[in-house]
């Protein structure tokens, strides 16, 4: 995708997102409007609204717009651009995997949506640190899913082979796991590089 499309379908889901939690916000404040409604929730609590589905319907679409257009724009990125030292970076040969957890699967995981990039970029590390220390913050892998599912581990030279065979080797978890011996080989055999697959073909 250029970096056109995806900057007008960020403008785009981000004024969707804005209008779903104005819409959540407005129907909020009707409900508290309403005489009945309104007596309810003095005598029993906001949960009234929840529990009736009538109320939480409409509330509910809006909670689901928003979470699934912040889904859309968690998976949104420039194909390419230019760093801070005018180089330009292609986003494409980071390969990496992107994991969406639902906000509430645990407090430390929650997506943080309303950083700019100074703020984004001041934070990083703080933020970094917080979801490695989270289980949840990781993509886990079902049993056997290295046999099936990674059938390649590239990195760019011949020299970056060692130290990812010793990421796989060495680290306490992959995945979020702490995977088995037999398991970390398997990964190891699939490892090889640009340069090597550049002389082999």
């Amino acid at each position: 995708m250029s970096s056109k499309n995806v900057s007008n379908s960020v403008i785009h889901f981000s004024k969707m997102s804005r209008d779903a939690e104005k819409r959540k916000l407005q129907l909020i404040s009707e409900y508290g409007k309403n005489p009945t409604l309104k007596a309810k929730i003095e005598k029993y609590g906001t949960d009234v609204i929840f529990k009736d589905e009538e109320y939480n319907t409409p509330i509910q679409q809006q909670f689901d717009t928003n979470f699934y257009v912040k889904t859309l724009l968690g998976l949104s990125k420039p194909y390419g651009y230019k760093n801070s030292k005018n180089k330009y970076i292609c986003n494409y040969d980071e390969r990496e995997w992107r994991l969406i957890i639902h906000d509430g699967i645990n407090k430390k995981t929650n997506w943080e949506w309303n950083f700019n990039k100074d703020e984004f970029d001041s934070n990083r590390e703080c933020l970094n640190k917080r979801i490695e220390k989270c289980k949840d913050g990781f993509l886990t892998i079902p049993e056997g899913f290295q046999y099936y599912a990674i059938t390649h581990i590239i990195v760019n030279t011949d020299k970056e082979i060692r130290s990812m065979i010793q990421l796989i080797m060495k680290s306490k978890l992959l995945f979020g796991e702490n995977i088995s011996y037999e398991e970390r080989l398997i990964l190891v055999s699939k490892v090889t590089s640009f340069e090597r697959i550049e002389k082999d073909y």
